[in-house]
């Protein structure tokens, strides 16, 4: 009687072995063989982050389980999270951790849960142009765009690549995005975004979201966090703009210092005239609906969709 081997086993056998395993286990099946690598391949798997942070001085992917730091300029040294240097390449950081990434991803069973970007430094610029170029890799080896629920921006500035790293992504997946950005950041700028009409929560923290009230983006969302730089008549108008968008559940906005909200002034438009209490509490009936708006300002502006009876 002829001994079995472990890839002679029936496919579904191979496939509820695999489905269990974590990244790592998953990547040393790879190597058993070739076939064993079309199974792990073809196999769906969900990352549950993936953080990319990258300064002049090292480029860190942390992936569930392990992280990998690349650090060198034209010689590359990867180290293993314990801090372990594993390999080193004759090529640069960049293109030894994006192709490592590359490899990863180009399967269209893979998707990502969520996928933060740091990116600082000298050049960072062109490293983003890297990634882009990587991720558009990625969508040509998978037939389409990457499934990422969430992602998470960290930068000084958004500019052009930025905005185009979201092209890579399949928008009707995407459900939450996070930018943190230094610079203030004029909203009609984050309009090119082809992700307002599927997500539902947007956090914004840095120097300052400007023009809010007179943008698109709020249309669609049900759950908002921003820091902003708004006056007393922009809060009426985004307070409008929730009344008319049924998606909507919460907003919670931090006041930039350098605004003009003043929350006397905002009262007013409300139609309230006596001395405020505090901290600021007043409701909002939606028309036609068994909903209202309930709206608190302490240290934070908060609009909030309740049930008219609660």
């Amino acid at each position: 009687m002829t001994d079995l081997e472990l890839e002679d086993m029936p496919m579904d056998i191979i496939r509820m072995i695999i489905a269990p395993l974590q990244l790592r286990d998953r990547l040393r099946l790879r190597n058993v063989s070739r076939r064993f690598r079309e199974v792990v391949d073809a196999a769906p798997f969900t990352f549950n982050f993936i953080h990319i942070d990258r300064d002049e001085n090292r480029i860190i992917v942390n992936y569930p389980g392990f992280g990998l730091a690349y650090t060198g300029l034209r010689h590359c040294s990867i180290w293993i999270g314990n801090g372990r240097r594993v390999r080193r390449h004759r090529r640069s950081a960049t293109k030894v951790a994006l192709e490592y990434l590359c490899r990863l991803l180009s399967h269209k069973s893979i998707s990502i849960n969520f996928l933060s970007i740091h990116v600082r430094g000298a050049n960072s610029e062109r490293f983003l142009v890297d990634l882009l170029i990587c991720l558009q890799t990625i969508e040509w080896h998978r037939g389409g765009p990457i499934d990422v629920r969430n992602v998470s921006m960290i930068a000084r500035t958004f500019s052009l690549p930025r905005k185009d790293i979201f092209e890579s992504f399949r928008i009707n997946k995407l459900d939450g995005v996070e930018l943190s950005i230094t610079d203030r950041v004029p909203a009609i700028s984050l309009e090119d975004i082809r992700v307002w009409r599927q997500i539902r929560q947007f956090r914004f923290f840095g120097g300052g979201l400007t023009g809010l009230a007179n943008s698109s983006i709020l249309s669609r969302l049900a759950y908002i966090f921003v820091c902003a730089v708004i006056s007393s008549q922009d809060a009426m108008e985004i307070l409008n703009c929730h009344i008319q968008n049924p998606n909507f559940r919460k907003m919670e906005m931090i006041v930039d210092f350098r605004s003009t909200f003043r929350l006397a002034e905002f009262a007013r438009f409300l139609g309230i005239q006596t001395a405020l209490p505090f901290p600021f509490r007043h409701r909002v009936q939606i028309p036609n609906s068994q909903e209202d708006i309930f709206i608190t300002c302490g240290g934070t502006l908060v609009y909030e969709k309740i049930a008219r009876h609660q």
